[in-house]
C-alpha cells in the first residue's frame, strides 16, 4: 500500500508536447492493457520529461487500477456495505495521489 501513496486527481493534459518528444515517449499498448487512456497519456507525458520515473509510475498506476477493480467488485457484491464503499473511495484517492505526484514530476 505504501507504493500506492502516489495517485490520481483528474489529470488534464494542458501541455502541447512537440511531435518528436511525443513519438519518443509512446507507451506500448500491449504492455498497458490494464491502464486507461488517461493513464497512458500521463505516462507518455511523464516519459518525455522524466523517463527514469516512467516504470515506477506505470507500476503504481497498475496497482491502483487493480485496487479500484477489486474494490468495485466488493461494492457490486455488497452494495449496502459502507466499509466497501469507503474502500472504493480510498482506492480512487490512491490513484489521485499517483496522478498528483506524476504531474508534479513532469512539470519540472
Amino acid at each position: 500500500m505504501a507504493a500506492l501513496v502516489i495517485i490520481f486527481v483528474a489529470y488534464k493534459s494542458d501541455s502541447s508536447p512537440n511531435d518528436t518528444a511525443q513519438n519518443a515517449a509512446v507507451v506500448d499498448t500491449t504492455k498497458v492493457a490494464e491502464l486507461d487512456d488517461d493513464d497512458v497519456q500521463l505516462l507518455n507525458d511523464l516519459s518525455s520529461k522524466s523517463p527514469a520515473l516512467r516504470a515506477t509510475f506505470e507500476d503504481n498506476l497498475r496497482k491502483a487500477n487493480a485496487y479500484i477493480h477489486d474494490a468495485k467488485d466488493t461494492v457490486d457484491k455488497s452494495p449496502d456495505n459502507d466499509e466497501a464503499q469507503e474502500d472504493l473511495i480510498h482506492a480512487y484517492n490512491e490513484k489521485a495521489m499517483v496522478y498528483e505526484m506524476a504531474i508534479g514530476h513532469s512539470s519540472h
